[in-house]
C-alpha cells in the first residue's frame, strides 16, 4: 500500500506535495513522543483523515457513503504517517570522490507558498519560525 501511495503521491502538483510531505513530516514527530500524548498513527488518522482526503462529491450534505469512507481515510493517513521514509523516501545523491550522500526530500525544493508567505523561507531553523510567527515565545 505505502508504493502505491508513493507511486500517487507523484502525480501531485509540487506545491501540494511539498505541503502534505510538511503536515506528515510534523504528525511523525508527534508520534515519536505518543507515549506522553497517546496519538498513534492511528489516532492521528482518525482526526486528519477526513480533512486531507474528502469523501466522494455527492448531492447530500452528509451522505451515507462519505459515512463509509471514513475508516478508509483514516487508514489512508495512518499508512502515510506510519510509512513515511518510504512513502517520501530519502534519495542517495553521487557527490564528487564516489560517495553517496542521502538528500532528504523535504529539502529538494522550496517551502510551501502557505509557509512562505508566513516568514518561514526554508533556509531557518523551525524554532526561529515559531519564535517569528508566535511573537517570540512569550
Amino acid at each position: 500500500m505505502a508504493g502505491r501511495l508513493r507511486e500517487l503521491l507523484q502525480d501531485l502538483p509540487p506545491e501540494n506535495r511539498a505541503t502534505l510531505q510538511y503536515l506528515l513530516r510534523h504528525l511523525r514527530r508527534i508520534v515519536e513522543v505518543e507515549q506522553d500524548n497517546k496519538m498513534t498513527p492511528g489516532n492521528l488518522g482518525i482526526v486528519f483523515g477526513p480533512t486531507l482526503l474528502r469523501p466522494r462529491p455527492t448531492e447530500a450534505t452528509v451522505s451515507l457513503s462519505s459515512l463509509v469512507d471514513y475508516p478508509h481515510q483514516a487508514r489512508v493517513v495512518e499508512t502515510l504517517i506510519a510509512h513515511y521514509g518510504l512513502i517520501f523516501e530519502e534519495e542517495p545523491e553521487d557527490v564528487p570522490g564516489g560517495q553517496v550522500r542521502v538528500v532528504a526530500g523535504l529539502n529538494r525544493g522550496p517551502a510551501p507558498r502557505a509557509l512562505v508567505s508566513a516568514g518561514w523561507s526554508g533556509g531557518a531553523s523551525e524554532a526561529s519560525f515559531k519564535q517569528r510567527t508566535d511573537g517570540g515565545g512569550a
